[in-house]
C-alpha cells in the first residue's frame, strides 16, 4: 500500500539510486519498499539454474560475507524460507565484510544509522535502521 512506502521515505532518500541493500529479514522489502536492488537473498540465488554468470556473482557474493553467514544458507537447497533472522553479531560482520555498502535491519548495531523508518503493523510498531557499511568500491 501507498502507506507503507511512504513510511521508507527517509530510507530511499539516504541510498543512491542503483545501491544494493542487504535486508535479511525481508528481501522483498528491498525491492517493493525501498526500490533498491537486493545484494544477496534466498530468493535471488533460487534463480541461479537459469545464468552462469548471475550464479557465479551469487555464490562470491555468499561467500564474501561467509565470516557472518554460511554461505550454505544462501547457496543450499533446503533453507526452508526466504527471511533470515541473524543475529546482531552476525549482522555487525556482514557490515565489517566491506562487501555491503547499505543494510537495513531492525536491530541496533551499536553504530548511528544513516536514517530510521518507523513501521507500523497492526498494533505494534518497528524500527528499520538504515546503517551504511563501507565506502564499496567497483
Amino acid at each position: 500500500p501507498p502507506q507503507r512506502i511512504a513510511q521508507f521515505a527517509s530510507l530511499r532518500a539516504q541510498i543512491p539510486p542503483g545501491s544494493e541493500v542487504f535486508l535479511a529479514e525481508s528481501p522483498v522489502a528491498t525491492w517493493l519498499l525501498l526500490d533498491r536492488p537486493s545484494y544477496l537473498s534466498v530468493i535471488q540465488t533460487s534463480g541461479m539454474v537459469y545464468s552462469r554468470p548471475a550464479a557465479l556473482e551469487l555464490r562470491r557474493r555468499a561467500i564474501a560475507i561467509g565470516s557472518a553467514l554460511s554461505p550454505q544458507t544462501f547457496l543450499g537447497w533446503n533453507t526452508g524460507g526466504t527471511a533470515l533472522n541473524p543475529s546482531v553479531p552476525q549482522l555487525q560482520r556482514i557490515c565489517q565484510t566491506g562487501e555491503v555498502e547499505f543494510l537495513v535491519t531492525s536491530a541496533d548495531l551499536g553504530m548511528t544509522p544513516l536514517a530510521v523508518a518507523r513501521r507500523e503493523s497492526g498494533r505494534t510498531s518497528h524500527e528499520a535502521r538504515l546503517y551504511h557499511c563501507s565506502a564499496k568500491s567497483g
